[in-house]
């Protein structure tokens, strides 16, 4: 099974545990379409990214290299090839879905 196989089934396992009456919701609850029943919002989101940043689950962020502070052109023409050889391997930069403090 992989590891996306394996989030989407663990991700109704959270719903159902976060689905109460609207009374027990407040304002915080999402409707189910006039079942009744409403999904808590906050505490089923806490829950959900926590289980996907332990599950490695991390955000793309821009894919340009950070700036160089080469004066050299040949530097920069070689920083230039190495940047677009990384983008076109599939080399991408990420970050945290939850930042760790």
């Amino acid at each position: 099974m992989t590891k996306q196989e394996e989030i989407r089934e663990e991700v109704p396992n959270f719903i159902n545990k976060h689905i109460k009456r609207s009374q027990d919701c407040g304002r915080r609850g999402i409707s189910l379409r006039g079942s009744g029943l409403y999904l808590d919002a906050e505490p089923f989101m806490e829950e959900v990214l926590t289980y996907l940043h332990s599950q490695g689950v991390v955000i793309k962020v821009d894919r340009k290299l950070p700036a160089t502070h080469w004066e050299n052109e040949d530097m920069i023409r070689g920083w230039n090839i190495a940047e677009k050889e990384m983008l076109n391997a599939g080399y991408v930069a990420v970050e945290p879905l939850i930042e760790v403090r």
